[in-house]
């Protein structure tokens, strides 16, 4: 035994470590030696002959049984008769309780002859179609519009609105006329004012772009009264002057 602080070795019977002086812990006393190796670890415990003597007994007992039916099993198989060829009746002998079955030749019959059976032929009766007579197809008069392209792209920019909308884009220093000619929307601007005098060149600037940003919102009012009246070169036409009738702009939207 070692001392649980020093690891000192303790005698038998020591209560303190002769060491270190600790105390030491009481150790149990058993009835079965115990043996130490020289590290002082447990290696085995003696087993008390009262516990080995029955384990034996019923090892013997297993050990017994197991010879015993090994040779039983050995002497039954021994007792069985060896199969020799002609010995054995019972694969040739059919049972009395089986009756064999009766063998019977077929009988044979000459062939019957039928006589030939003659059929009547059938008459068929002509099959006759009555004619069948379609009606008669109409096909509706075709209309002509009696009028001319020139009138119903006028018409057209009349009832549409589009005359007014350009009127309207006047104001008090310019008067605007809407004609329409040869199947174009003439929009004619006059406006109040001398395109030679220096003082209104900014006023004119801002006119044409104002002519310009027009023309492009029309573009679409075009194309819907070509597809509407059928008129391909229906066409708008946008035209400034001055007071003085100078020209200072045109613009044609086709």
């Amino acid at each position: 035994m070692l001392c649980p602080k020093c690891n000192a070795p303790i005698r038998e019977g020591q209560t303190v470590c002769e060491n270190c002086g600790e105390p030491l812990p009481e150790v149990p006393d058993y009835d079965d030696e115990i043996v130490f190796s020289n590290n002082y670890d447990m290696v085995y415990r003696h087993i008390p002959w009262r516990l080995i003597l029955p384990i034996a007994a019923a090892v013997l007992l297993i050990i017994a049984a197991i010879i015993i039916y090994f040779v039983i099993n050995q002497a039954g198989k021994s007792t069985t008769q060896p199969y020799i060829p002609g010995t054995l009746t019972e694969a040739t002998t059919m049972p009395a309780t089986v009756k064999r079955p009766k063998t019977t030749v077929a009988e044979t019959t000459q062939p019957t002859t039928a006589p030939p059976t003659t059929v009547a032929p059938t008459t068929i009766p002509p099959v006759t179609i009555a004619p069948v007579t379609a009606p008669p197809v109409t096909t509706p008069p075709t209309t002509t519009d009696p009028r001319t392209d020139n009138e119903k792209v006028q018409e057209y920019a009349q009832k549409s609105g589009m005359i007014d909308a350009i009127k309207s884009t006047g104001d008090e220093n310019m008067t605007v006329t809407v004609t329409v000619e040869q199947c174009i929307v003439v929009a004619s601007y006059k406006v109040n004012a001398d395109y030679t005098d220096e003082g209104y060149k900014d006023y004119f600037d801002q006119l044409t772009t104002y002519y310009d940003t027009l023309c492009t919102n029309l573009d679409r009012a075009i194309y819907e009264m070509r597809t509407n009246t059928g008129v391909s070169n229906a066409t708008l036409h946008v035209v400034a002057v001055d007071r003085n009738g100078v020209q200072f702009y045109s613009r044609i939207v086709d």
